[in-house]
């Protein structure tokens, strides 16, 4: 039904408004504006809640498969691939614990913005010092994951983990104050 207003006439919209009003509720999501008959996106911001949701559980999961072998299961090799990148092998550890534990933070909605800046901090620190100098700049088929990582991460820790979080409780005003009474 959305496709068929598409490049229709004010005339014809109002007439298949009228036919659908009552399948399609009050709060439709097409708005007829004065802009040529173009279908508003507008209900797009009602979802940013979902949006920041589905970013945080993908971005924090796939931190946390990054930062577990180093941490747990494969922890001698990356200490030895640290130092082999030109840091020391504890780094490894720091690394591991970033990832894992700020992965899983960022899957819950908690400290978010801490951890994402975090996170950010050393998705940065990954291409500046390791990707890029291997590579070249041009090369972004070869580091376009800890590029995108960063930025995701970098995208969370400026607008917050969104209202579906622990944050949203907690940190970011989830709680308003109360109403003063009338006298």
């Amino acid at each position: 039904m959305v496709h068929s207003v598409v490049g229709t006439s004010r005339k014809h919209y109002i007439l298949w408004a009228e036919k659908y009003k009552n399948e399609l509720g009050p709060n439709y999501l097409v708005e007829w504006r004065e802009t040529g008959g173009k279908i508003n996106m507008r209900f797009l911001e009602n979802l940013k809640p979902l949006g920041l949701l589905v970013l945080r559980l993908a971005l924090g999961i796939a931190f946390m498969f990054h930062g577990y072998p180093k941490l747990i299961s494969d922890t001698p090799h990356w200490v030895q691939m640290m130092t082999k990148m030109g840091f020391p092998g504890y780094y490894a550890y720091i690394a591991g614990v970033v990832e894992l534990f700020g992965g899983g933070l960022l899957v819950i909605g908690l400290f978010t913005r801490g951890a994402a800046l975090l996170l950010a901090i050393e998705m940065g620190i990954a291409l500046a010092r390791v990707h890029i100098p291997a590579v070249g700049i041009y090369a972004v088929d070869k580091y376009e994951l800890p590029l995108v990582f960063g930025a995701a991460a970098l995208a969370l820790a400026t607008t917050g983990a969104g209202v579906i979080s622990f944050d949203a409780f907690t940190f970011e005003g989830g709680r308003k104050a109360p109403k003063k009474p009338k006298a």
